[in-house]
């Protein structure tokens, strides 16, 4: 056996051995996040936070589960107000949409509140930290804000990878 047998030996094995289930339901409770990531693809488990439903699905390379999950510096705020957020993604390359195609397991995610879809996002981004501003005329009461992966032209990613937090307006 030469040295490049070996090595596409030994490189089979590893790919078999990556393979597998690798998702992780969301569950209630404190955000825990390893493998942050902006720039590369990471791997690491995160479990969402506050209320996150923390949505699943395996990424369109094959690789791991990408995951996503939105922790807030407070989930109490006036209409108008700005909350600082925080996106923590894995398996997944957050980048700017400059243009370019679409690539699986690369994009940049969109912030909703409540049940809005398509383009009626409040913020579009890439990076880990993130200004979300409610709207004025939002109402008071309970209301959530859902933080979903979307590729880079904009469409979420298929199936839908997002968590989603609940906040409170008053």
């Amino acid at each position: 056996m030469n040295i490049g047998e070996f090595l596409l030996g030994a490189a089979l094995v590893f790919a078999a051995a990556a393979c597998g289930d690798g998702g992780v339901e969301g569950s209630g409770g404190a955000t825990s996040t390893s493998g942050v990531t902006t720039g590369q693809a990471t791997t690491g488990m995160t479990t969402v936070g506050t209320s996150g439903t923390g949505t699943t699905s395996t990424s369109a390379t094959g690789g791991a589960t990408p995951t996503v999950t939105l922790s807030l510096s407070t989930n109490t705020m006036s209409p108008g107000a700005t909350v600082t957020g925080t996106v923590s993604v894995t398996d997944f390359v957050l980048e700017a949409p400059k243009g370019q195609g679409n690539q699986p397991g690369h994009g940049h995610y969109h912030v909703f509140l409540d049940g809005a879809t398509g383009g009626n996002y409040l913020v579009a981004d890439q990076v880990p930290s993130v200004a979300i501003t409610i709207p004025v005329g939002t109402s008071q009461g309970p209301h959530t804000l859902r933080v979903s992966l979307g590729q880079n032209n904009h469409a979420p990613v298929s199936p839908a990878v997002e968590d989603v937090v609940d906040i409170t307006v008053q």
